[in-house]
């Protein structure tokens, strides 16, 4: 008998990587597999509870490694056929997607699926576009990343292109992207949001999408999908949240000038201009369903964590 052919999954405490390990648990491969998460504490409850999912046809393990250590990438990804990058925007993003590029080439890993963000690759379109833009850093990290998965020819690659993740209204999300929902109930954005329609996708869909493509490499190689499942505006994200949890959650807006003071995170309030003006707009939701893996909607979506979702807020 073959020996089990190995998946190692970074960001596997995360939401879009703890949905890659579970969606290859839902996952029929002719044989047996490991799900191999690689987080820097191994030790953690959240990597234990990953582990206590194993099935008799997937184990799960736990190694230790780091996205800034390239040698400590090597050890995690030994022996495996597929790797799952995600990495989290920031200073060390390109350091972090780049080490894992090579290490994965390096131990020989054939197929590799990057989650990265929608839009990518398409920034010198933005209206504010120049390389002093106080947003560029994100944009031209994310392409940088994408273009290392393309050019390192690994037998099979799938990159993946979430619009706004539904995770963000619930913990831990929430609190690093709408701080006063967790603190007052509310969803606050600058004013030119009020009417705006977001694309939104749940990490589960994205963790499916990496499931498939592993599953069929040959099916998903050299694709780079843009994925949505629907367009909402901020009103209608809290009207959903408040028909299933029975919460007071309010969309409230705020002048750009003084979303700064009123809680907005520095960092967000570029984003938000950005959501007004451009937004995620590149994926086609009736696209993203041809694949045949079913999209959760919004309200679904609350409905299954519903739970979650009330304890996050007051």
């Amino acid at each position: 008998m073959s020996l089990p052919k190995i998946y190692v999954i970074t960001g596997g405490t995360g939401a879009q990587g703890g949905a890659t390990v579970q969606a290859l648990l839902n996952t029929s491969f002719p044989q047996p597999i490991v799900i191999r998460v690689v987080t820097r504490d191994p030790t953690s409850s959240v990597a234990q509870a990953a582990v206590s999912r194993s099935s008799q046809l997937a184990r799960v393990e736990v190694v230790k490694g780091d996205l800034n250590d390239i040698n400590s990438l090597k050890l995690a990804l030994a022996g495996a056929t597929g790797v799952f990058s995600v990495q989290a925007a920031g200073p060390e993003e390109v350091i972090q997607g780049l080490n894992l590029v090579k290490a994965a080439k390096e131990c020989g890993v054939r197929v590799f699926v990057h989650t990265s963000v929608s839009m990518t690759g398409k920034h010198q379109s933005f209206p504010r576009w120049s390389a002093d833009w106080s947003y560029a850093w994100y944009w031209l990290s994310k392409h940088e990343v994408e273009e290392a998965v393309r050019k390192a020819h690994f037998d099979s690659y799938t990159i993946l292109r979430p619009a706004l993740l539904m995770d963000n209204f619930k913990k831990p999300h929430c609190d690093l992207v709408f701080p006063q929902y967790a603190e007052r109930g509310v969803i606050l954005t600058i004013s030119a949001l009020s009417t705006t329609t977001i694309q939104l996708i749940a990490a589960e869909d994205v963790g499916k999408f990496a499931a498939a493509a592993f599953a069929d490499p040959v099916k998903f190689n050299g694709l780079e999908i843009e994925l949505a499942a629907e367009w909402l505006t901020f009103p209608q994200i809290a009207q959903q949240i408040n028909s299933v949890t029975g919460k007071n959650v309010r969309s409230e807006v705020v002048a750009q000038g003084d979303a700064l003071s009123a809680g907005v995170r520095p960092y967000l309030i570029e984003s938000e201009v950005w959501w007004n003006e451009v937004g995620y707009s590149a994926a086609d939701v009736d696209t993203a369903k041809s694949y045949g893996i079913p999209l959760i909607s919004f309200i679904d979506w609350v409905q299954m964590h519903k739970n979650e979702i009330i304890s996050s807020l007051p």
